[in-house]
């Protein structure tokens, strides 16, 4: 009786039950007529590239940005100088309210050893140059990869992709740079440590899947293609339309209940 309860198995459809959508579909921050106007883990800013070192004065740092809003310049600030800087698309919207990555290409060189506040960032970023080619992209290493069940009582909030990456401390990446994975209906994502653990992860695919690192002055490494995708457990869900209540899952119990009991009854 408690496997009839709603026990969903490996082979059941992604996303069958779910309830909600994940946090990715947000769009993230955005901006608007000059003014920022953030979705999702804003106060973290996880949609914008944050350098950990100085980085080449030709690089192209990145942002997660709303489909819903137009990609207005920004611009980057030090002391003694200002670059007004151009979103550039790096990737389609291919789904109503998902987001794309743009560019932020400066229309002049950024001045070496100069520390700039990235005025495209819904909070306060900065950055520092140096002189010298940026660090080249790196071999992605998929360490482990399946789809899990996100079984928030009483609804799934979303089945999630859980994603397991090694070398997210390569130099690369510290400089700002990304891994772009590439869904098979078009819409890419920036993976990076801080996206990887941001939230309950990425929306859920059965497949195929490419990874792609890309370094932060824009050069692309070699792809990395995940073929099937497959879940990682099984749970038990239910899911109730409306307002949680105790009486939401009756529906299920309830018959199981009453048939127990004419069971004991007859015998």
């Amino acid at each position: 009786m408690v496997v009839a309860l709603g026990v969903l198995y490996a082979s059941a459809p992604a996303g069958a039950l779910s309830c909600g959508g994940g946090p990715w579909w947000s769009g993230g921050s955005s901006e608007v007529a000059g003014e920022t106007d953030g979705d999702g883990d804003s106060e973290d800013d996880w949609t914008v590239s944050a350098p950990a070192e100085p980085v080449p004065v030709d690089a192209r740092l990145w942002q997660f940005f709303s489909c819903y809003s137009e990609p207005l310049p920004c611009s980057f600030t030090s002391e003694a100088h200002t670059v007004e800087v151009d979103r550039v698309q790096a990737s389609e919207c291919t789904r109503e309210g998902h987001g794309r990555i743009v560019e932020l290409v400066p229309r002049e060189p950024l001045w070496p050893d100069h520390t700039y506040v990235n005025g495209c960032a819904y909070s306060e970023q900065s950055f520092t140059t140096r002189e010298g080619p940026a660090a080249a992209p790196e071999p992605v290493q998929v360490m482990a990869i399946g789809l899990d069940r996100r079984s928030d009582f009483p609804c799934s909030s979303g089945d999630r992709l859980d994603l397991v990456l090694a070398d997210l401390d390569a130099a690369y990446l510290r400089e700002g740079g990304r891994i772009e994975i590439a869904y098979p209906e078009g819409h890419v994502l920036p993976v990076t440590e801080k996206t990887l653990s941001f939230a309950s992860g990425f929306p859920e695919t059965d497949g195929p899947i490419t990874l792609t690192p890309v370094a932060v002055d824009g050069a692309r490494g070699e792809t990395v293609r995940v073929e099937e995708i497959r879940y990682n457990q099984a749970v038990l869900v239910v899911c109730a339309v409306g307002e949680p209540g105790p009486w939401h899952a009756l529906w299920v119990v309830g018959p199981l209940l009453w048939l127990a009991g004419r069971r004991r009854r007859s015998s």
